[in-house]
């Protein structure tokens, strides 16, 4: 009897087809879970990533639909992979509090690919496995550099009585190119309690973004909690229309450029612990605050901007630090600036729209540096500012305040001491005059008879004084015979002189010159 011989490529499908029938039996995926090798179900793919097991893998989910039978639950090391379309998952990543544990969730592009919460979850779109544990804790691990990318996350809180959009504790968050909307609750929610020990790689706690925004979200559009290291570097930061701020700190954060605006509770807020360094920020809200910094806030520096709200800008710490931009558009009858248990500032500002007051000074806990200009006629200041500020700022109708922290001012080599009482300082030309010279030919002639005397027409002064309580000093210019001064006669506004002649010659002066000093 003859055999033939089978074709060698025929023994090579034959085996990996065996293979594949004995993988996907070991790992229970039934059809229902897999179309053409892709999963289409949570737990199609909580199969697959289980069949990776400790190896690094890549899902690809190629099919919208809903993944709602279980919750998606991702392995360290592994990357979920969506294709464009709508999805509807619950999704949570592995974390440890031993060690560094790490995924990704990525799509097309925040214009393509959504991941929206399963109706009546009541769950976070995207999460660490064991949040619950972590938060509020000191642990240095948690989820380690997870990276988000090109993905549309909504919280479809339409259907939900609970849920964040993205909430994780661990370090180094990297997400890119990600926009959260519509969770019931936060649309962000980062966190990390850790203490920072950047002894070799894989302790670093640095974490940075791309672009990143949230929008129509119950709560704050962006929580940051913890110390600096959930994320902490973050280019383009847009909230808007959220239900709590648009994003609250409570960590050192870096932003290149904030949008934040018609958010109900305010736009930008400081926490205590936290701290803000901006290149632009504008920070703006119809309600609340436009930037809030809070008591044992960190330091906040922006180098420019429009910071705006129902109170602008509201400072209760003395971390300090330095404020450039506009401040616009308050509340009716509420100020601008409000100096409220802050201190250890320079802000240099433009004010827009602060018809009430630009400054106010509630309760000023160190010295600061103010200066602006408003586009409004308005009051400058309310309250007093401590007696170390500098500040100088004017609004139009001549409405000018200027304060120097010091009695000595250096000028070009010079060092003059101003008074430290009150007073107006010695000047001409102004409605408050101290000090006047001048010159007046009225004059008059005498008798000629020794001790003959006449008296000048009035002479007019300048400029009017408040009342009599001036020194006058009167010199005889260019004398006839043998002429001297006997009195002069003061009013607010005028003065006489009487000159008598010494001698039996009619004596008189060409010219006075008159010195006035009020007192």
């Amino acid at each position: 009897m003859f055999f033939r011989a089978r074709p060698l490529h025929l023994l090579w499908l034959l085996a990996l087809a065996t293979l594949f029938s004995l993988s996907t039996r070991a790992q229970e995926i039934t059809p229902l879970q897999i179309v053409q090798g892709f999963p289409v179900t949570a737990a199609g793919i909580n199969s697959q990533d289980a069949y990776f097991g400790s190896n690094a893998g890549t899902i690809q989910v190629m099919t919208p639909g809903s993944y709602c039978d279980t919750t998606v639950l991702l392995s360290n090391g592994h990357t979920l992979q969506f294709s464009p379309g709508t999805y509807y998952v619950n999704i949570a990543g592995a974390d440890s509090n031993s060690g560094n544990v790490t995924w990704a969730v990525k799509g097309a592009g925040s214009n393509q690919t959504t991941l929206k919460s399963c109706p009546s979850s009541n769950k976070d779109v995207i999460t660490s496995q064991n949040f619950g544990s972590f938060t509020g804790g000191s642990n240095f691990y948690g989820v380690y550099h997870p990276i988000i990318q090109g993905l549309t996350i909504d919280g479809n809180k339409a259907s939900e009585t609970a849920g964040f959009g993205i909430r994780l504790y661990g370090r180094a968050v990297a997400p890119n190119d990600v926009l959260v909307q519509n969770a019931y609750q936060d649309g962000w929610w980062l966190e990390w309690g850790g203490t920072e020990s950047d002894t070799g790689s894989g302790t670093q706690v640095n974490g940075n973004s791309t672009v990143i925004e949230s929008d129509y979200n119950g709560g704050n559009g962006f929580t940051f909690k913890g110390v600096t290291g959930a994320l902490n570097q973050i280019p383009v930061l847009i909230a808007h229309n959220n239900g709590g701020w648009g994003f609250q700190t409570g960590t050192n954060i870096i932003v290149g450029q904030i949008n934040v605006y018609s958010n109900t509770s305010g736009g930008c807020d400081v926490q205590a612990n936290g701290g803000l360094t901006a290149s632009n920020a504008d920070c703006d809200t119809s309600t609340g605050w436009g930037l809030l910094e809070e008591a044992s806030g960190g330091a906040i520096n922006i180098g420019g901007g429009i910071i705006g709200g129902g109170i602008p800008l509201e400072l209760r710490s003395t971390a300090g630090g330095t404020i450039v931009g506009s401040i616009s558009n308050p509340a009716a009858a509420t100020t601008c600036i409000k100096i409220n248990g802050g201190g250890n500032f320079v802000i240099a500002v433009g004010f827009i729209g602060c018809s009430t007051s630009l400054v106010t000074f509630t309760s000023e806990a160190s010295q600061d540096s103010i200066s602006g200009i408003s586009n409004v006629a308005t009051t400058l200041l309310s309250g007093s500012p401590a007696q170390g500020d500098f500040i100088n700022i004017s609004a139009p109708s001549a409405n000018y305040y200027f304060q120097v922290p010091t009695a000595t001012i250096h000028a070009g080599g010079w060092a003059p001491v101003m008074p430290t009482t009150n007073g107006t300082l010695l000047g001409a030309g102004n409605t408050d005059i101290h000090f006047q010279s001048f010159t007046s030919s009225t004059t008059c002639s005498t008798a000629g008879s020794v001790g003959a005397t006449c008296t000048t027409a009035s002479i007019s002064l300048p400029t009017a004084e408040a009342d009599t309580n001036y020194r006058v000093a009167v010199t005889g210019i260019g004398p006839t015979n043998v002429p001297v001064i006997q009195t002069v006669t003061k009013s607010n506004s005028s003065l006489t002189i009487t000159i008598a002649a010494l001698t039996a010659a009619a004596a008189t002066f060409a010219s006075y010159d008159i010195t006035v000093t009020h007192q």
